[in-house]
């Protein structure tokens, strides 16, 4: 999971609460129920590295050079696999402003990632086919022949109706459809 500290439209966003607990941390949980020993947290901010230990992530600081609000996920995810486990050969990345994310959602993202020889796949809305990217599995081969960062060409598309939090309007529709008991499904 990436998250930074610092965000252009929705100051401090990932650290917005939500029923109570920080939006970052609902999709962290999610990830560590599923996967207990292999979930990797990436974030440029120490408090929130610290936060993702005590939920039972493996955390990773961010380089310097990686740091701002420019910087493709795919050039975060090649400097995490130079730092992780070398048998890793696929990562699963849930966005931290996601929070609404199904847990079944996350479920099929890992079964394709895990059990099929799909080298990427990434959430799209249901109604209109755009990325909308709260969850993203690729291959590390895949990654190290990526070409633009900027352009991603899945082969599986996984529709999710995830509300993607970018600003305050977004928060507060989250808040609103947000549902404690999604996190057992």
């Amino acid at each position: 999971m990436l998250a930074k500290k610092d965000s252009k439209r929705l100051p401090n966003k990932n650290n917005r609460r939500i029923s109570g607990l920080k939006m970052f941390k609902w999709n962290l949980k999610k990830m560590v129920h599923l996967l207990p020993k292999n979930v990797y947290f990436n974030s440029d901010n120490e408090k929130m590295l610290d936060e993702a230990c005590g939920v039972g992530a493996k955390t990773i600081k961010r380089n310097k050079s990686l740091r701002g609000h420019e910087v493709p996920s795919v050039m975060l995810f090649k400097s995490m696999l130079k730092k992780i486990d070398k048998k890793v050969d696929v990562i699963v990345n849930i966005q931290a402003n996601s929070p609404t994310c199904r847990l079944s959602k996350i479920k099929k993202m890992i079964r394709i990632a895990k059990y099929t020889s799909v080298k990427e796949a990434i959430t799209v809305y249901p109604e209109s086919y755009d990325y909308n990217g709260s969850l993203w599995s690729i291959s590390k081969s895949r990654l190290n022949s990526y070409g633009d960062p900027y352009v991603q060409q899945p082969e599986v598309l996984l529709t999710d109706r995830s509300i993607d939090i970018h600003y305050q309007k977004d928060l507060e529709e989250a808040r609103k459809k947000f549902n404690v008991p999604e996190f057992a499904r």
